[in-house]
């Protein structure tokens, strides 16, 4: 009777302890699957953190070269006035032939900065601004053209007054359409800053 009685005591311990047995078992696989869990969203957070960074660092870009391309065609204008102005106000007609070669040559410049900006990808307030700008530019070249030829042929002053103003009024036109366009560019680089900032802190919340 005390040998059955030990054997019953011993399968009732480890009936009790199975139990337990399958708890811990749970347990152990609850808690693999949170570290694999958390091994996926770090992962995850990691490649969308990459994705925002590459993101934001091609917008920036774009923006930089647009802002460039934009500087480059202001100062081509400004070059350009200030050589008609200076020729205008020469007695040397060589250097008043030099000043037209220049204004010449600066004008390649602007046109390379042009096609430069109109090849990359703009949206419908970009466009909007580059079609003004190529108006713009269609009217004034012939009053710029004319001013400088009359200059450099010596003719009488109020013909050169009046093409001279008419080339001032088309210039300060441009100058004022790029400052809107280096604005908007700049409005962009800041927006697209604040998205990356953004981003960056749902994904440091997901790790």
């Amino acid at each position: 009777m005390r040998v059955d009685g030990s054997i019953a005591r011993a399968r009732g311990e480890m009936y009790g302890l199975y139990p337990n047995n399958q708890a811990r078992r749970l347990i152990s696989i609850g808690f693999a699957a949170i570290l694999v869990l958390m091994l996926v969203l770090g992962a995850f957070a990691l490649v969308q953190l990459r994705a925002v960074n590459k993101g934001l660092d091609k917008v920036v870009a774009e923006t930089n070269t647009k802002i460039a391309s934009a500087y480059v065609m202001r100062d081509a204008i400004r070059q350009r006035s200030i050589l008609l102005r200076n020729a205008r106000i020469s007695d040397d007609p060589f250097q008043r032939d030099e000043y037209a070669q220049d204004f010449i040559s600066i004008a390649g410049a602007y046109r390379q900065a042009r096609e430069e900006l109109y090849a990359m990808e703009m949206d419908k307030n970009e466009l909007r601004i580059h079609e003004k700008l190529s108006e713009i530019a269609r009217e004034s070249q012939p009053f710029n053209d004319r001013a400088m030829d009359h200059i450099i042929e010596e003719a009488d002053e109020d013909v050169i007054d009046a093409e001279f103003a008419k080339a001032a009024a088309m210039q300060n036109k441009l100058l004022e359409l790029l400052d809107d366009l280096i604005r908007l560019e700049e409005e962009y680089a800041e927006q697209a800053r604040e998205k990356g900032q953004e981003n960056f802190r749902s994904t440091l919340f997901l790790m």
